[in-house]
């Protein structure tokens, strides 16, 4: 995954080289303004260290619910490497994901109503982006 940035003057053939040369190992997003390249940093460059947190926690949420370390660790594993394939394969908006994913009153519903209660999911990752962003934005000033 790559980001970019367009500058305003930048020719056409230009913008089409960069896009041919970071297209062949990836995707491209181009992104609006360099204001926005701390953001990206931290959404994607860190992103994947937060999602391994997510597993180690998942997995040993399900350690504590009874499951030998091995078989939660699997589960969590395999449960994230499954939701990123659909997610890339169906084009899906994670939210439209969840959504058919979750029957009404089932296992998933009782979850998510724990997990989404108070917001501070979402505060969290706000607050997790926002630090990653201002370090990268540090960093880039040195």
């Amino acid at each position: 995954m790559s980001v970019a940035i367009k500058d305003m003057p930048s020719d056409a053939r230009h913008v089409q080289l960069a896009a041919d040369i970071l297209t062949a190992v990836g995707h491209l997003e181009w992104l609006e303004s360099e204001t926005l390249m701390d953001a990206a940093t931290a959404v994607s460059g860190s992103g994947p260290a937060f999602a391994c947190y997510f597993a180690e926690c998942l997995a040993l949420a399900g350690m504590r619910a009874g499951l030998s370390h091995a078989v939660a660790e699997q589960l969590s594993r395999k449960t994230l490497e499954g939701v990123g394939e659909l997610l890339y394969r169906t084009n899906c908006l994670p939210i439209e994901l969840r959504h058919s994913v979750t029957s009404p009153g089932g296992t998933t519903e009782a979850g998510l109503e724990i997990l989404m209660a108070s917001g501070q999911l979402q505060t969290l990752l706000d607050d997790t982006v926002s630090a990653a962003a201002r370090k990268s934005q540090m960093l880039s000033q040195l």
